[in-house]
């Protein structure tokens, strides 16, 4: 769950500053330049990626051990089909597309390896009758 936190936290912040300052997003990303509303739509697409990372730091928070494998599967079945998509249809440049497409891949795989290797058990609790205990850090190992 930390893998999804830190993913999360950095996807908050670094997202964020683009819907602060758009001409950024539009300087590093190579984008052409702004006409009429798209600004602001860049701004609130950028502020909705925000939002998600502040998802991740909530769920991860609160050790909701299916969201990370629900953070892998959104990424993978929902933004990567949407950003190709919108390329296709040309109603995003290409170097916005390329780099979404590498965030969301790379934090996918950032995640997938995280749930991959982490072999601890999900419980803490052990039931005993009709009562919960909690388990001492030497019977989570003998378990």
């Amino acid at each position: 769950m930390a893998a999804v936190f830190f993913v999360g936290l950095f996807q908050l912040f670094f997202w964020l500053v683009f819907v602060i300052r758009p001409d950024t997003a539009q300087f590093l990303l190579q984008l052409d330049d702004f006409q009429g509303q798209s600004i602001g739509f860049l701004a609130g697409a950028f502020f909705t990626l925000s939002i998600h990372g502040w998802y991740h730091v909530i769920n991860a928070s609160t050790v909701n051990i299916s969201f990370a494998s629900g953070a892998v599967f959104y990424r993978i079945v929902f933004n990567i089909p949407v950003f190709i998509i919108l390329y296709l249809v040309d109603q995003i440049e290409r170097n916005l597309c390329l780099a979404l497409f590498g965030f969301e891949v790379g934090v996918s795989i950032v995640i997938l390896t995280f749930i991959t290797f982490s072999k601890k058990k999900v419980s803490t609790t052990a039931k005993e009758g009709d009562q919960q205990q909690l388990l001492s850090p030497g019977e989570k190992e003998n378990n």
